[in-house]
């Protein structure tokens, strides 16, 4: 259901994220966000710096997200066998990154939910 595109040869979903810690930008570099499997296996993740695509190439999430100060995208591989089992993790402290799929969802969903009857 996930929006995807095709990332070094794989089909990816793309996720935003920015630092929780004020004033200290995100260090994709000391994070190294992979993808652990059942086996114990590490698979790097791709991450594209936001400001690196043009403002005129940005989509209307990403110009949002732009201005939230979300400053990368985290490439996640879709439906690739091997880490359906696996866990995402990242070497950051824990809660020092808010990620999201940029996706909201209008309407009203769940317990209490009215359904129009025509």
């Amino acid at each position: 259901m996930l929006k995807s595109q095709k990332v070094d040869g794989v089909d990816c979903v793309p996720f935003y994220l920015k630092s929780t810690r004020e004033g200290e930008p995100l260090d994709a570099k000391k994070a190294k966000f992979h993808i652990r499997t059942w086996d114990g296996e590490m698979h790097l993740l791709k991450l594209t710096l936001l400001s690196e695509i043009p403002a005129d190439k940005r989509t209307d999430i990403e110009k949002q997200l732009a201005k939230q100060a979300y400053t990368h995208i985290l490439w996640i591989p879709k439906d690739v066998k091997q880490y359906l089992d696996g866990d995402l993790v990242h070497n950051l402290p824990k809660g020092s990154i808010d990620m999201t799929q940029g996706i909201k969802i209008a309407g009203s969903v769940g317990p209490g939910a009215e359904k129009k009857q025509q």
